[in-house]
């Protein structure tokens, strides 16, 4: 995990965290030592690390398209950090996503907007400025027969590079009743200074709006 994709997480758990709280790390494999885990439970928070692939710093492992092993509405924030560019089908992961996440509960992701190929063990997208809006507006579209459990985007910008070569996306979504009716994002979210993107700039990280 590179440095801005690790502050930017650990932000976030200080920052939307809270004693007690249920923690879904999707793709939270530790790669080259990198792990969020001690992050959230030095917070004494309840943290669970699920990835496609076994590992000793992986709790569940699940493939793929398959359903997440938790309830609906049982986990109060899930993150996912350089994951899913990564995932084949991370549309259907989201998806699974808004399922578990308790009502106004939120779903932090960080992943790369550009620079060079990786495989863990594919590489397969990038993720540009309406990326979150988009996802926002898919979680409330019916699926065959099955619910819907609509997210809307709280915040959402771009990291720029600071000792690496990752320009990062970060999108953070609250789960809420009302379906987006937005695909592209606008304005009011675009030019947004949410508490993350505000704790990143204070902090002496360049964060750009999405333009």
């Amino acid at each position: 995990m590179h440095d801005t994709s690790f502050i930017s997480g650990k932000y976030f758990a200080e920052l939307y965290g809270g004693n007690q709280k249920i923690v879904l790390d999707i793709g939270g494999k530790a790669i080259g030592g990198g792990s969020l885990r001690k992050c959230f439970e030095d917070l004494n928070m309840k943290y669970v690390c699920v990835d496609m692939e076994a590992h000793p710093t992986v709790d569940i492992v699940v493939k793929p398209t398959e359903k997440l092993p938790f309830e609906d509405e049982s986990i109060d924030l899930i993150i996912s950090s350089s994951c899913f560019e990564h995932d084949p089908c991370f549309w259907m992961t989201f998806k699974d996503l808004c399922r578990v996440i308790k009502k106004d509960g939120y779903i932090y992701m960080s992943a790369p907007s550009n620079g060079p190929y990786h495989k863990y063990p594919g590489d397969n997208w990038r993720f540009y400025g309406d990326a979150g809006q988009a996802l926002a507006y898919w979680s409330g579209i019916q699926v065959s027969n099955g619910e819907v459990h609509p997210v809307k985007v709280e915040e959402t910008f771009f990291i720029l590079p600071k000792s690496d070569v990752w320009t990062d996306f970060v999108c953070v979504w609250k789960r809420v009743d009302e379906k987006e009716t937005d695909i592209v994002l606008p304005d009011k979210l675009k030019f947004k200074n949410g508490i993350l993107k505000n704790k990143l700039t204070n902090e002496g990280y360049q964060c750009a709006c999405m333009k």
